[in-house]
C-alpha cells in the first residue's frame, strides 16, 4: 500500500472516519454508473457493473453508515430507474 500512498495521504486515511470513506467510495460508484449511463450510447454492461457494486457495498455495510445511507440508497435508486429508462428505451 505504501506504494500507492505517501505516508501524508495514509495518515489522512486513518484519521479519516470509515463510515465516510466507504460512503464517498460508494457515491463515486454511483457517478460512474451514472456517467455510463448517460453516454451516448449508452453503456449499459459497464453502468450496471457500477451500479451492482455500489448496491452490494450498501447492502453489506446498511445502516451503519448512519445518515449516508439514506442518501445513497435515494442515489442508488435514481441511477437504476435511469437505468431502466435507458435500457428501455434502447429496446424499443
Amino acid at each position: 500500500m505504501n506504494d500507492l500512498l505517501n505516508e501524508e495521504q495514509i495518515a489522512a486515511l486513518r484519521e479519516a472516519p470509515v463510515e465516510i470513506v466507504v460512503a464517498n467510495h460508494v457515491f463515486h460508484l454511483l457517478e460512474l454508473a451514472a456517467l455510463h449511463v448517460s453516454a451516448e450510447p449508452a453503456q449499459l454492461d459497464s453502468a450496471q457493473i457500477a451500479i451492482d457494486a455500489a448496491s452490494a457495498v450498501l447492502a453489506s455495510v446498511n445502516d451503519r453508515l448512519g445518515e449516508r445511507a439514506t442518501l445513497l440508497y435515494e442515489a442508488l435508486a435514481q441511477i437504476q430507474l435511469a437505468y431502466v429508462r435507458v435500457a428501455s428505451s434502447a429496446n424499443e
